[in-house]
């Protein structure tokens, strides 16, 4: 018994290695069930997408092995939106960071909480540009002792008033 038992589960591995990795889900007609699987750290995430959103785009990764969980919706908005959402996220933000940049050049700083990749930009170069400012919402360290961060999550929001873009994350590594 303990013998088929050690053999089905050595297929069952070896079909998961096979399978792959998951991939990158970029469909926005996904958006609402993603949200909902990741309600624990997305409550900032619109509800639904709003109805005066332009270039609409989403980008979710579930985790696989050590690699890192995340779910990002950008969204281009009228002026007027765009105010009234950092009005309403900045005061609850842990930490303000102007300026762009990635979740490197944020850690790095005194007393500095991980952000987030720019998955969702057209620029390719993960890196926020300059014309933004992210706020962190939540940041939870996760890792042990001498490995700061090596495990953890992070939530917020990353706004630039000058090209009218709001970009929502979530991340899980």
């Amino acid at each position: 018994m303990r013998i088929a038992l050690m053999s089905v589960a050595g297929l069952l591995v070896s079909a998961g290695c096979w399978v792959g990795p998951p991939e990158e889900t970029t469909d926005v007609n996904r958006y609402h069930a993603l949200r909902r699987s990741w309600s624990d750290l997305a409550d900032h995430f619109p509800g639904e997408i709003p109805a005066s959103a332009r270039s609409v785009s989403c980008s979710h990764f579930p985790g696989f092995l050590q690699g890192g969980a995340w779910l990002q919706l950008r969204v281009e908005l009228p002026d007027r939106e765009v105010e009234a959402i950092e009005a309403r996220i900045a005061p609850r933000a842990i930490r303000r960071y102007e300026g762009g940049g990635d979740v490197t050049r944020h850690l790095n700083q005194l007393d500095g909480l991980p952000t987030t990749t720019y998955r969702t930009g057209a620029e390719g170069s993960g890196e926020f540009p300059e014309s933004f400012t992210l706020y962190v919402l939540r940041a939870e360290d996760r890792g042990s002792p001498g490995h700061a961060w090596n495990h953890g999550l992070s939530a917020g929001l990353s706004i630039s008033k000058e090209r009218g873009e709001v970009v929502y994350w979530a991340d899980r590594w």
